[in-house]
């Protein structure tokens, strides 16, 4: 079984492959260059992980996670091969997860404590990692980024969610939610990027 998760340009798709070994299943991230109807597959997998997905694509480089048995979840920057691994997770945090780049960053989000997840912004290292939850909400969310813009969305208890814009931190944080309406949710905040 194998999911497409994400394009760039005509010729680059990240996703998953999954195979099966001795009842064990492991994913493999890849991305593949896009000829006509012939794919060539290059796995991501980096050596030591037992799991490992691509969500998104951009640039020559790719954006996801890797499982490390014993770690936990770990957000991941490839530039088209496994050997070019760059593990993003910051120090503190239990869990992170890269979903979207472009422009030189990495969006996604981190594991703070118990169902409090954190919207994180990466410029390529660990080190790099800027904590763009805003204050006042239980959770926060980056799916994409553009031109020094990150856009997600927020929560809070039980399920208020609203559109997010952020601009590199915590304290750039604006609430896109249209009055009147229940919930919003990434497509608002990808148009809000798009323009």
């Amino acid at each position: 079984m194998s999911y497409g998760l994400a394009l760039y340009g005509v010729d680059r798709v990240v996703g998953r492959a999954v195979r099966t070994a001795a009842a064990a299943l492991v994913t493999l991230a890849l991305v593949t260059p896009a000829v006509r109807a012939s794919w060539t597959v290059i796995s991501l997998h980096p050596s030591g992980a037992s799991q490992s997905q691509a969500y998104g694509v951009a640039g020559g480089q790719q954006a996801g996670f890797a499982y490390y048995p014993g770690q936990g979840d770990r957000a991941v920057l490839w530039s088209g091969s496994a050997n070019s691994l760059v593990n993003l997770h910051p120090s503190g945090y239990e869990h992170s997860y890269a979903y979207a780049l472009g422009d030189g960053q990495q969006v996604g989000y981190v594991y703070a404590d118990p169902g409090n997840y954190h919207a994180a912004l990466w410029s390529g290292t660990a080190s790099s990692f800027v904590d763009l939850h805003p204050s006042g909400w239980h959770r926060s969310y980056a799916w994409g980024v553009a031109g020094g813009q990150q856009v997600g969305y927020v929560g809070d208890q039980p399920i208020t969610i609203h559109a997010a814009l952020w601009s590199g931190s915590a304290s750039s944080f604006v609430d896109l939610h249209p009055g009147g309406w229940y919930y919003t949710r990434k497509p608002a905040a990808w148009r809000a990027v798009s323009r």
